[in-house]
């Protein structure tokens, strides 16, 4: 029974790994398919769940988080707890992305930051302007299988 359990843990991890990894190669890729201007400036594995990248640069370029919770549990806290470390909330939720989304502008610059969750999913997006970032996080809930 212990050997059971254990072989079905180590093919649970492979599996949510395969997922993720390709996920994020996906995302990858849609953000330089609809940006090709912006080269990827940084990819840094924070952990085996989260990945950051930068596009261009941090005054004009593409910032994504995505991260892959083993459930959706996981990627509503792992979303509250971003959002709790902020000083100001959201300027609106938005509907039509995932299953729940908030976004955030910039007033000065008119940067858009949109944090949403699709599953077990959790993505932030940062971009030179609402409507890109809109327009990504719409294309990134699409490449996130529905439950």
């Amino acid at each position: 029974m212990f050997f059971f359990l254990s072989f079905s843990l180590c093919v649970s991890t492979i599996v949510l790994a395969q997922d993720f990894s390709s996920l994020i190669e996906k995302a990858e890729e849609t953000v330089k398919t609809k940006n090709p201007s912006l080269d990827l400036a940084s990819k840094r594995q924070v952990t085996d769940k989260e990945v950051v990248y930068q596009f261009g640069s941090a005054k004009d370029g593409i910032r994504l988080l995505v991260f892959y919770g083993a459930s959706e549990k996981e990627a509503a806290e792992r979303m509250n707890f971003f959002i709790s470390h902020i000083s100001v909330g959201p300027d609106k939720k938005l509907e039509g992305i995932g299953d729940e989304a908030y976004l955030w502008k910039s007033h000065g610059d008119g940067f858009g930051a949109i944090r949403f969750r699709k599953s077990n999913v959790f993505i932030d997006l940062v971009a030179p302007s609402v409507a890109m970032a809109e327009d990504l996080a719409r294309s990134l809930a699409d490449l996130i299988p529905g439950k």
